[in-house]
């Protein structure tokens, strides 16, 4: 389970995602919380990672909830949850609010992907 906010990072985590989820042999859920106007647009922000791996099924997830109980419940049914730093106003920070939630209340491991 990949969780995407359409930043930059995000990208990382998605190959991550796509490619845990391919070594797995395991379908790969993308989850995005907070719709808006780039809602509409996740398909094709993956679309080259779903050209990369077609072999991997993937279930997209948009939902207008707040990511960390999204992400929380998620979990119960995830082999791993994958995320990126996230897009807050703190840079600087080696994990963001939802990562940190995330990694001290999750049913399952969880993976923080930076960029390269």
């Amino acid at each position: 389970m990949v969780g995407v906010d359409l930043s930059p990072d995000s990208d990382a985590a998605i190959g991550f995602g796509f490619e845990e989820a391919a070594v797995a042999g395991v379908p790969l859920v993308a989850a995005m919380a907070h719709v808006d106007e780039r809602s509409s647009s996740l398909n094709a922000w993956m679309s080259g990672w779903l050209e990369k791996y077609p072999d991997v099924v993937v279930d997209q997830l948009v939902v207008g909830e707040r990511p960390i109980p999204l992400l929380l419940e998620l979990g119960d049914r995830a082999g791993l949850l994958v995320g990126s730093r996230g897009r807050g106003g703190f840079v600087g920070m080696l994990l963001g609010s939802t990562s940190q939630a995330l990694i001290h209340h999750a049913p399952c491991p969880v993976a923080v992907v930076r960029p390269a």
